[in-house]
């Protein structure tokens, strides 16, 4: 067995952290099945990866407490 790893800047480990814990899913369950995913359709992959513009806005989420 191998490992991978990568960096994300704070605000993005801050997102992937809150999508992971929103599904239920541990960090590295959410990679292993991004992995997956794009070694089983790498055409696709390939092509979301060619039409992303090289700078991406920052994506923002809003935490209302109820």
């Amino acid at each position: 067995m191998k490992t991978v790893g990568t960096k994300l800047d704070n605000s993005e480990y801050d997102i992937f952290d809150f999508c992971c814990k929103e599904n239920g899913l541990t960090k590295s369950e959410q990679l292993r099945d991004l992995i997956k995913n794009f070694m089983d359709r790498p055409e696709e992959s390939a092509a979301a990866t060619v039409a992303e513009p090289k700078e991406r806005p920052q994506p923002t989420i809003k935490i209302i407490d109820i």
